[in-house]
């Protein structure tokens, strides 16, 4: 490996610990000051780790010299990666990979990677003996890890509760102040916006793996904010949010492929129950959005539909919407819009529940009147002009949620 690359914690030191521990994974990648990324890793990642250990433990301590990338080992290699390196250092994932491949092939280093209390020899009868008196052990690493995979939602609970992630502050009882609906639009309307966001090209951000979140205000009651970070949650997008909501619920968070995408996916859908902060945070200043009043099982029963749709998968390596991907589209998306070919028009309608014929019906135009010459002539009164009292706030208010596009054919001007 060339100096410049980077550089992770050599295997034998990733693992080095005692088999019948759990222990508290931190990321192998070293940053540039030399010392060992700091972000610690789940319960459900240690659980994944002792089990991938237990499981091949004979591959890795076996004798060295000679694997490539189309040995077993390298398999082993691969997994211990994905365990081992943050989201945030991901990237570098297959230079960990062929860094760790190497010290697999170094001289003698399949004594580094024996743990204490490993005695395995080279008779095969006595590594059989060996493998039989640590079955229970790693029949309880494989249940372990087969509770973290059946029930993650309770396990994030727990994990949740012991690393203090719901911090009680003086801010939950602050009024947040009035909210707003962002806008109004018709179902069809809806449809579009979602069909037209799936089809989008995956491009920058929208096509990075990352975590999706929904946590629950304490000052905002049946309102749920929806977010996502590329890192997990915990290590700082809750700690802001608390600053600004005060103690905070989490709901959920689910770590998925497109998350920017996933994300846009549900706000488009809730576009009729998305609302926002008409007065700036007392922190940050800012007015809050992305909060969706909506029940939370029909929020998290859209979230899991959305994540199972792109997980398929559902854009190909260029970012494009597969086609076997279009005979699949989740409601409200209609494959009948695929073909737009701009994004919808979104028209604001004052209820979407009225029945007056204005609201649901195109402007009729009036039939021009015949010319009658023989009629009398008529006197046109002036109208009466009243003052009106505008607003405005309201006014500008107004004007932000048009959506005006320039005209292609441009008149000149002489």
């Amino acid at each position: 490996m060339n100096s410049s690359d980077p550089l992770f914690c050599s295997l034998a030191k990733l693992l080095d610990w005692a088999p019948d521990d759990i222990p508290s994974i931190k990321c192998a990648y070293f940053v540039r000051s030399g010392r060992r990324c700091e972000r610690v890793m789940s319960q459900k990642s240690s659980n994944r780790a002792r089990l991938e250990f237990a499981s091949h433990l004979e591959l890795i301590t076996g004798p060295s010299g000679g694997y490539t990338k189309g040995s077993p080992q390298f398999k082993v290699v691969q997994a211990l990666a994905e365990i081992y390196v943050c989201t945030m250092h991901y990237k570098h994932a297959s230079k960990a990979e062929e860094q760790w491949l190497e010290d697999l092939n170094a001289k003698g280093s399949s004594r580094s990677f024996k743990p204490e209390g490993y005695h395995g020899l080279d008779s095969s009868d006595k590594r059989t003996e060996e493998r039989e008196g640590n079955a229970d052990e790693l029949e309880k690493a494989v249940h372990g890890y087969d509770l973290a995979e059946r029930e993650p939602d309770k396990e994030e609970m727990v994990s949740d509760k012991e690393e203090g992630i719901t911090v009680l502050s003086s801010q939950s009882s602050e009024s947040p102040g009035t909210m707003r609906r962002v806008l109004t639009m018709r179902e069809d309307e809806v449809a579009k916006g979602v069909t037209w966001r799936l089809k989008q090209p995956l491009e920058g951000k929208a096509g990075q793996a990352g975590w999706v979140y929904v946590i629950c205000p304490p000052n905002l009651p049946g309102k749920f904010k929806v977010g996502y970070t590329f890192e997990h949650p915990k290590e700082r997008r809750l700690h802001e949010h608390k600053e600004c909501y005060g103690e905070v619920e989490i709901i959920t968070t689910k770590y998925t492929k497109c998350a920017y995408r996933v994300e846009r996916l549900l706000l488009e859908e809730f576009s009729n129950k998305h609302y926002k902060l008409e007065i700036g945070c007392q922190k940050c200043k800012r007015c809050h959005e992305e909060l969706l009043g909506i029940d939370k099982k029909t929020l998290l029963k859209s979230l899991e539909k959305w994540v199972n749709f792109v997980e398929l998968p559902a854009y190909d390596k260029s970012g494009l919407l597969r086609d076997e991907a279009k005979s699949r589209l989740p409601r409200p998306a209609l494959k009948k819009y695929l073909d737009c070919k701009r994004p919808p028009h979104r028209r604001v309608i004052l209820d979407p529940s009225s029945t007056n014929k204005e609201d649901s019906q195109e402007t009729q135009i009036t039939p021009v009147r015949s010319l009658d010459l023989n009629a009398p002539a008529s006197i046109a009164k002036s109208p009466r002009i009243e003052e009106v009292e505008v607003d405005p706030e309201d006014l500008c208010s107004r004007i932000e949620d048009l959506q005006l596009t320039p005209s292609k054919s441009r008149r000149k001007v002489k």
